[in-house]
This record gives structure tokens, sequence and C-alpha cells, in this order.
């Protein structure tokens, strides 16, 4: 994803979320809070959090050019993140 916004966001934490996108996309909705719980773990051991601009800008550009189920699926993805914190 090249958008111009996330320039000032750690390549490190771009790349992981677009590996976590990637790998969370074929997870049946059984098995995506697991998945999530199990990525923040990883990423709190590795000292990588996210500010909340940062989370509000990288969810604004994820959405681009989705359809409703797709937005609808990122937003219960983040609000599930929330709940992981």
């Amino acid at each position: 994803m090249n958008d111009s916004r996330l320039s000032g966001i750690d390549p490190a934490k771009l790349q992981m979320l677009f590996s976590m996108s990637g790998q969370g996309a074929s997870k049946s909705q059984n098995e995506l809070m697991p998945f999530l719980m199990a990525v923040a773990a990883r990423s709190r051991q590795n000292g990588m959090t996210f500010t909340p601009e940062e989370t509000n800008l990288i969810t604004e550009v994820m959405k681009q050019g989705k359809s409703k189920e797709e937005i609808a699926r990122i937003e219960k993805i983040r609000m599930m993140m929330r709940l992981i914190k």
C-alpha cells in the first residue's frame, strides 16, 4: 500500500500490519480472536505499540476502495483489538 499519509509510520509497524492482514484474511470468525490475541502479544513482546493517531490513520487507509462488508469487517477487527489491549 503506497499511501503518502503512511509515510510517518515506522516501516516495521507497517510490515507487521500487512503480514497480519494477509494471514488474518483467511481466518474464520471463530479463529480471528485467538489469532488477533497472538498477534497483539507478539507485538507487545517486541515493544511495538501504535498510537491512537496511527491506528486511526491506518484504519482509514485500509478502508479506501473497500465494500461495505469489508469496511464492517475492518471495524469489527478494530473493536476486537481494543478489547485485547
